[in-house]
């Protein structure tokens, strides 16, 4: 496996780190950007979520390390071995929240690659049954000219089919964090591809996290509607408005599915989002044609925006209210994960078709929604059905002067005044290291 050499030097420094705080009397130094960015290097590299908040809220308050040091470290951060070009694979082990997972780990990288230079990265998820050894095959063309990093992680629980359970998105983002600190990868031009069980684990993933993507490409698979289990993800959809959508599907697939991408597309259209585009081939089934798309130029065109000017966020779940800057926290209690659907009379008289329609629109009104506009710094435009409580994540930039924030909440107008915080930089760059958004300070409304 590549890794990032550890920095013997430093290691009386990062045991200092999994300490308490330092002893009043013991005055230490400035830190310098080094020692910091060693700091983080640990900190990135703890295996579970709780581990890193844990470590994150010590380094707070490590009063030797300024808001500058940890800035200017986090913003540089990533020393990166030179790979040769060309495919690789081998088994690796991820950690999950519970245990661990072993997945095949292929990658191509492609002529050219700068481990000092971020690159754009494609991650692609195989079929039912299959691994992803070969599937870095039908990209190496588009990575060679784009400069682009191809990851294809195996997933072992995949003989089944796509099961829309958070252990297989979990493993799915622990891959993607891996190939992370494997690669120096540019976290705005993120990409993600797959073919059926992985155009279906594609969709869920986006659906539930809008802001981890520059663009998408599911192949004969889809989002999910149904009442039981919390698999229901069509709810979401409009959290895609921003995020552009190649989907390739034959005609002639399973009819739900293409009932639920056609739904999906009609609201999309109807949401004006950005780039979302379902292309059909009228005579081909669980199949599609991988060159009717001018993947180089779309691709090499999509970039995500750290802090996009509006963003949505629909919310049923505990946990997945997160949006680039804002997450919502609580919902009213009209909002339901697995609502229990009510029926009238029309029911039996319903087509089937019907009855599919009803039944999102019956989700949907239990869904929450929050609309955020950024309108410069400090200045911010939420519009809110059925969501309680939010928090918003800023960086130096978002704020206004003086430390001044001025949020307009539906017809409600709310001010406040922050100040830099350590916990919430340190606790964000734990999670995410994403070098392009760094918030300094966050606020909760209303």
């Amino acid at each position: 496996m590549r890794r990032t050499p550890v920095l013997l030097a430093l290691l009386p420094l990062l045991v200092l780190a999994g300490a308490g705080p330092a002893r009043a009397e013991e005055e230490k130094p400035p830190a310098t950007v080094a020692e910091a960015t060693a700091l983080l290097t640990t900190l990135v590299d703890l295996p579970r979520a709780r581990q890193r908040t844990a470590m994150a809220k010590r380094l707070a308050n490590r009063k030797e390390v300024s808001l500058a040091t940890w800035l200017r470290a986090m913003k540089g951060f990533g020393a990166f071995e030179a790979v040769p070009p060309g495919p690789g694979s081998e088994k690796v082990e991820v950690p999950l929240a519970q245990g661990t997972a072993e997945l095949q780990f292929t990658t191509y990288v492609p002529e050219g690659y700068d481990p000092a230079t971020p690159a754009p990265l494609l991650v692609v998820h195989h079929g039912a049954g299959g691994d992803g050894r070969n599937d870095w095959r039908a990209w190496k063309e588009t990575a060679d000219a784009l400069g682009m990093l191809v990851v294809c992680p195996g997933d072992p629980k995949a003989r089944g089919g796509y099961t829309a359970g958070a252990v297989e998105r979990e493993t799915a983002w622990a891959a993607l964090r891996l190939a992370r600190r494997t690669f120096n990868v540019d976290e705005n031009r993120i990409y993600a591809t797959g073919v059926s069980r992985g155009g279906h684990l594609v969709w869920d993933k986006a659906l539930r996290a809008p802001d981890r993507f520059a663009a998408i490409a599911p192949m004969i698979g889809g989002p999910r509607l149904t009442a039981s289990g919390g698999q229901n993800n069509l709810r979401y959809i409009e959290n895609l408005v921003g995020v552009p959508i190649r989907d390739l599907q034959g005609s002639l697939d399973d009819p739900r599915l293409l009932h639920n991408l056609r739904y999906a597309f009609s609201k999309l259209h109807r949401y004006k989002a950005r780039d979302a585009r379902m292309i059909e081939f009228p005579d081909l089934a669980h199949s599609f044609i991988l060159g009717s798309v001018p993947w180089k130029e779309w691709l090499g065109a999509a970039k995500r925006d750290p802090v996009p000017e509006r963003l949505v966020r629909r919310f049923a779940k505990e946990g997945e209210g997160r949006a680039f800057y804002v997450d919502v926290l609580q919902a009213t209690d009209k909002v339901k994960e697995i609502p229990q659907i009510r029926v009238d009379r029309r029911w039996s008289s319903m087509s089937d078709e019907r009855r599919r329609i009803y039944m999102a629109d019956y989700i949907e009104d239990r869904t929450a929604r929050l609309e955020a506009r950024y309108k410069g710094r400090g200045v911010f435009e939420l519009k809110a059905d059925d969501v309680r409580r939010i928090r918003m994540l800023l960086t130096r930039e978002m704020i206004g002067e003086g430390g001044r924030v001025d949020v307009k909440w539906n017809k409600r107008r709310i001010k406040r005044t922050v100040k830099p915080d350590l916990q919430v930089l340190l606790i964000e760059f734990a999670e995410r290291f994403d070098r392009t958004f760094l918030p300094v300070a966050e606020i909760k409304v209303p």
